[in-house]
């Protein structure tokens, strides 16, 4: 297998002192009452996770996403009031 010159010089790896980012994801040990966090790789097995006191198993637990609406409409003052749609005329 041949690849194009100077391909391999655009893989570069993340500079030093740059955290990878990977997820977070959130645990709960139900033989100690613990809840936990722990940064994995996208394509590692959660069901291998062992919390900080070495007990196994431990469940994952599920929140919203933290997220963080920008720009016109998501907010009740962005519509008039009395019910009516917006109109579609451009804002000036």
């Amino acid at each position: 297998m041949t690849t194009r010159p100077g391909a391999e010089s655009s893989l570069r790896p993340f500079p030093a002192g740059v955290e990878k980012i990977m997820p977070r994801y959130e645990f709960y040990c139900p033989s100690c009452g613990e809840t936990f966090e722990k940064r994995l790789p996208y394509d590692s097995k959660l069901d291998e996770v062992v919390c900080p006191s070495g007990h196994r198993p431990v469940r994952r637990i599920y929140s919203a996403p933290a997220v963080i609406y920008k720009g016109h409409g998501f907010y009740v003052t962005d519509h008039p009031a009395g019910g009516s749609t917006p109109s579609r005329e451009p804002r000036s």
